[in-house]
This record gives structure tokens, sequence and C-alpha cells, in this order.
């Protein structure tokens, strides 16, 4: 039987508010198989970008386990950790995160960089790219001279360029007005689809949310999964 891409046990994370302890995760189970798209539905502050955190190996949980395929994140020390999230998770964020002393190929072609590829691999793949997400003519630009959409564009190729396993996203759209937002969202299914990722979109709208192969809410700590009609 086929492990799945993606497995949470008994995951739990608390942060000190004054005098007392919250339980952002309480406890919380998921398994993702390879290839799915989910949703994660919740109301800002209630975890899902600590979730994301966890879920990549930046933060670690009080207590449970993270498991990406079939690879334990909490048995690596930090150094490994960081080694393994740079060649199979790709993170896509709601403010885009571009460096802004790079232009948008030197931003995409970080994550190869960063795993040693080859310059000439670097270059070939880089130009494929910018053409899938239809910016070649914006290869020499810097950030700050492109558009919203334009540097989620850019920021989607960054977190894809190495074919991770994982995509995670916080919020890819939260930023962009809803047209673009929805152009967006239909390129970043359509690359994960292309490559073959597993993707978790952490999201507080369920519009966004009905583009994904699971629905799941984030509430008081704990991770369910809703039916396809669910009022939200």
């Amino acid at each position: 039987m086929q492990h799945p891409l993606l497995q949470i046990h008994q995951l739990t994370r608390h942060f000190k508010m004054g005098d007392r302890f919250v339980a952002v995760l309480n406890n919380s189970h998921l398994h993702v198989q390879k290839g799915e798209t989910i949703a994660l539905l919740g109301r800002s502050g209630c975890g899902k970008s600590t979730l994301l955190n966890l879920l990549a190996g930046i933060d670690l949980p009080d207590s449970g386990h993270v498991f990406i395929n079939n690879e334990n994140l909490g048995q690596m020390n930090e150094k490994t950790r960081t080694q393994f999230r740079r060649r199979h998770i790709g993170f896509v964020h709601q403010f885009f995160n571009l460096i802004p002393t790079l232009t948008a190929a030197e931003n995409i072609a970080l994550p190869l960089e960063l795993n040693q590829q080859s310059n000439s691999e670097i270059k070939i793949r880089v130009k494929k790219m910018l053409k899938e997400i239809q910016l070649e003519e914006r290869a020499d630009d810097y950030p700050e001279q492109l558009s919203g959409g334009e540097q989620q564009r850019i920021a989607l190729a960054r977190a894809l360029i190495h074919q991770p396993m994982l995509v995670l996203a916080d919020e890819p759209t939260g930023n962009l007005d809803a047209q673009t937002g929805k152009q967006i969202l239909n390129l970043l299914h359509t690359l994960v689809k292309q490559m073959n990722c597993t993707l978790v979109m952490v999201t507080h709208s369920l519009a966004v949310a009905r583009n994904a192969n699971r629905i799941l809410t984030l509430d008081s700590g704990k991770i369910s999964e809703q039916p396809g009609d669910f009022a939200w």
C-alpha cells in the first residue's frame, strides 16, 4: 500500500499569550496523497500559517510528527531539514517575498542555485518556466518594476522551478484583486498538475478553496474535512 505523501500525527503547537498557553494546533491529524490539492480554510489567527511552517520544517511542534514521503522532519537536525526543504518543498507567500535586488529570472533561479544545479541547466529551466508563466519579456526586470500579479507569477515559478514534491501556499491570492487572483489561482493549479506536485493551500476564501480536491477547516486547533456543499 502506498504511503501518503504528507502525514501529520497528533500534531500539537502551543504559544504563550500573556500568562497562559494557547494551543494553535491540538492533537491534529492529516493524510494527503501524492498529487492531491488540499485547501485549508480558517479564519485569521486560527493557526493556518503556523501549520504551514510546521509542514515545511521551519518550525517544530511541541509534540506529534510530520512525515513527508515517509521521512520524519522531527528526526532531522536543522541543517538536514533545510536541505530537505530546498530540494522537496516549494513555498508561495501572500506578499510574494521576492528578493528586490534580484531580477525576475534570478529570483526564479534561486532554488536551483541553492540545490547546486549547473549554470547551463539553470538557464534552460528558467527560460522554460518564464515561458510557462508568460513573462519571458520581463526576465531582466526587478520586482519593483512588476505589477502584483506579475510578482506572484514569478513567486509561483520560483516555488515550482525545482519540481518539489510538496507545494505550500499561504493565501496566494490574498494580496491581489479578484480578477488577478483568479488568474494566479488557475496558473498555480495548472503548474501543480503539470509537475504532479502535491498542494496544500491555506485561505480564508471559500471561492479559492473550491478549486481544490478536498476542503479542510482548521478551528480550535483541530483539522476536519468538510463535505463539498458545506456553507462557510
